[in-house]
């Protein structure tokens, strides 16, 4: 099921303020056990890239931590409410491996 995501950003701030927080997770990655004391380190399970999708989105996702699969949505432009108050479009997260996967994106702006 795909995860939706409202989020507020004012005019003078590119920061879009996500409920909930954006993380991708990579479903076909391998689990880690904390009991284990040998650790090898993979690209396996980290997030390497967003992608929008949608027709003329002024914002960017981007990857904050690839191994919490953390990212965030700023603005790209200067952003004007009275004439638009709100975006929606969907968001894509690869991972590092293959296998993408897709989350929706609500944004309002204050």
């Amino acid at each position: 099921a795909e995860t939706t995501y409202h989020g507020i950003v004012t005019e003078n701030d590119d920061a879009v303020l996500l409920d909930p927080a954006l993380i991708a997770l990579d479903k076909d990655a391998p689990l880690r056990y904390a009991e284990s004391f040998e650790v090898t380190v993979t690209k396996e399970g980290e997030i390497c890239g967003f992608k929008i999708h949608g027709q003329n989105v002024p914002f960017e996702a981007v990857v904050v931590d690839k191994s919490t699969g953390e990212g965030l949505i700023r603005s790209k432009d200067k952003l004007d409410c009275e004439l638009q108050k709100e975006y929606t479009f969907t968001i894509q997260a690869f991972d590092c491996g293959r296998g993408p996967d897709g989350a929706g994106a609500k944004i309002g702006r204050a």
